[in-house]
Protein backbone atom coordinates (compact mmCIF):
# COMPACT_ATOMS: atom_id res chain seq x y z
CA UNK A 1 0.00 0.00 0.00
CA UNK A 2 0.92 3.21 -0.65
CA UNK A 3 0.15 6.35 2.00
CA UNK A 4 -2.26 7.95 -0.94
CA UNK A 5 -4.33 4.74 -0.23
CA UNK A 6 -4.99 5.29 3.22
CA UNK A 7 -7.26 7.79 3.20
CA UNK A 8 -9.82 5.42 0.84
CA UNK A 9 -9.29 2.14 2.22
CA UNK A 10 -10.09 4.02 5.77
CA UNK A 11 -12.97 5.20 3.81
CA UNK A 12 -14.48 2.06 2.09
CA UNK A 13 -12.60 -0.79 3.74
CA UNK A 14 -12.43 -0.09 7.05
CA UNK A 15 -15.91 0.33 8.84
CA UNK A 16 -16.99 -2.51 6.78
CA UNK A 17 -14.79 -4.99 7.70
CA UNK A 18 -15.09 -4.35 11.02
CA UNK A 19 -18.34 -5.20 11.10
CA UNK A 20 -18.44 -7.94 9.29
CA UNK A 21 -15.19 -9.59 11.12
CA UNK A 22 -15.67 -8.09 14.41
CA UNK A 23 -12.21 -6.54 14.25
CA UNK A 24 -11.10 -3.17 15.39
CA UNK A 25 -8.74 -2.04 12.88
CA UNK A 26 -8.42 1.46 11.91
CA UNK A 27 -6.38 3.94 10.60
CA UNK A 28 -2.27 3.54 11.65
CA UNK A 29 -3.28 -0.06 13.53
CA UNK A 30 -2.48 -3.34 12.89
CA UNK A 31 -4.60 -6.40 13.16
CA UNK A 32 -4.59 -9.67 12.93
CA UNK A 33 -7.45 -11.77 11.27
CA UNK A 34 -7.75 -15.65 12.41
CA UNK A 35 -9.14 -17.86 9.48
CA UNK A 36 -12.70 -17.53 10.79
CA UNK A 37 -12.31 -13.91 10.49
CA UNK A 38 -10.51 -14.42 7.27
CA UNK A 39 -13.90 -16.07 5.48
CA UNK A 40 -15.46 -13.18 6.96
CA UNK A 41 -13.31 -11.06 5.00
CA UNK A 42 -13.08 -12.95 1.76
CA UNK A 43 -16.38 -12.86 1.38
CA UNK A 44 -16.88 -8.93 1.86
CA UNK A 45 -14.21 -9.00 -0.54
CA UNK A 46 -15.32 -11.38 -3.47
CA UNK A 47 -18.31 -9.65 -2.78
CA UNK A 48 -17.57 -5.71 -2.96
CA UNK A 49 -15.14 -6.85 -6.36
CA UNK A 50 -18.27 -7.31 -8.12
CA UNK A 51 -19.29 -3.53 -7.09
CA UNK A 52 -17.88 -0.19 -8.77
CA UNK A 53 -14.27 0.43 -6.74
CA UNK A 54 -11.28 2.57 -8.00
CA UNK A 55 -8.67 0.27 -9.74
CA UNK A 56 -6.18 1.06 -7.21
CA UNK A 57 -8.63 0.04 -4.51
CA UNK A 58 -9.84 -3.19 -6.88
CA UNK A 59 -5.65 -3.98 -7.11
CA UNK A 60 -5.31 -3.96 -3.23
CA UNK A 61 -8.56 -5.96 -2.61
CA UNK A 62 -7.56 -8.61 -5.17
CA UNK A 63 -4.25 -8.77 -3.28
CA UNK A 64 -6.13 -9.00 -0.05
CA UNK A 65 -8.72 -11.62 -1.00
CA UNK A 66 -5.65 -13.66 -2.30
CA UNK A 67 -4.14 -13.93 1.19
CA UNK A 68 -7.46 -14.20 3.17
CA UNK A 69 -7.67 -17.24 0.58
CA UNK A 70 -4.65 -18.67 1.87
CA UNK A 71 -5.19 -18.25 5.28
CA UNK A 72 -8.27 -20.18 4.90
CA UNK A 73 -6.36 -22.69 3.34
CA UNK A 74 -3.70 -23.68 5.61
CA UNK A 75 -5.73 -22.42 8.19
CA UNK A 76 -3.65 -19.83 9.72
CA UNK A 77 -4.56 -16.09 9.72
CA UNK A 78 -2.98 -12.04 8.13
CA UNK A 79 -2.04 -9.00 9.69
CA UNK A 80 -3.49 -6.07 7.97
CA UNK A 81 -2.22 -3.04 8.71
CA UNK A 82 -3.47 0.22 7.31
Amino acid sequence: MRESDRDPMDEDFTDPVNRVCGTTLGYGDVDFFDPRQCRLLAAWLETRLTQPVTPRLADIYRHLLDYAQRAIRYDTGIVIEL
